[in-house]
């Protein structure tokens, strides 16, 4: 759906346990491996990603341990199926980007530092839908994070032009979709030269 809109997810396949090798082999080293289910929607918690493997054997060894990490944290989640992505560049800065349907005040964006640490950090900004860009700029100047995205000491700033044109697309998708519930981007790779949705969760309501 994300990369229909023209926006940058890294290349992926999806397989079974066994499909693993097939599907690693039309992809570059080093991949991300996450398992897929209906039960991880936060899947760091539940041990159900691994990233930066290097071959063959690294992926298959992670298959592995997680289907013993994920029994461990619960038994109903565990599944037999994989997505295999590819490892995607470090970024500026790693942003959560929520849009959600308030049931008071309707449609609403969040803009927050993501990554794992998005809810130890708990910085973040709230928007009604919809929001012009100076609205968003202002949202994302307020973020403690907003100096790792202008460059700090040094480091490469990130491409704002791309992470507002990114932002705008996504407010327009669900704003012209009633049947999505949610959707929650976490972590937007917030690059040098582009943004990267790392992970998506889309929640479509069903008639």
């Amino acid at each position: 759906m994300l990369a229909a809109l023209g926006l940058s997810v890294p290349p992926s396949r999806l397989c079974d346990g066994a499909g693993l090798e097939a599907a690693a082999g039309s992809l570059r080293f080093p991949l991300v491996l996450k398992m897929i289910g209906p039960e991880l929607a936060h899947k760091s918690e539940a041990g159900a990603v691994e990233v930066n493997l290097a071959d063959m054997d690294a992926l298959v060894s992670a298959s592995n341990k997680m289907r013993k990490a994920v029994a461990a944290h619960a038994p109903r989640a565990l599944t037999d199926c994989f997505l295999v992505e590819e490892m995607a560049p470090k970024p500026a800065a790693e942003l959560l980007v929520s849009l959600h349907r308030d049931p008071d005040f309707g449609p609403a964006l969040t803009l927050a530092a993501g990554g794992v640490l998005v809810e130890v950090l708990k910085d973040s900004a709230n928007l009604l839908l919809p929001a012009s860009p100076l609205d968003i700029a202002t949202a994302l100047d307020r973020l403690r994070v907003s100096p790792l995205l202008k460059g700090f000491r040094g480091r490469p700033a990130a491409d704002i032009t791309a992470l507002h044109a990114t932002i705008g697309a996504l407010q327009s998708l669900f704003l012209s979709r009633p049947d999505l519930a949610e959707i929650e981007i976490n972590p937007l790779f917030a690059g040098s030269d582009g943004m990267t949705i790392v992970d998506a969760l889309i929640h479509v309501e069903q008639p």
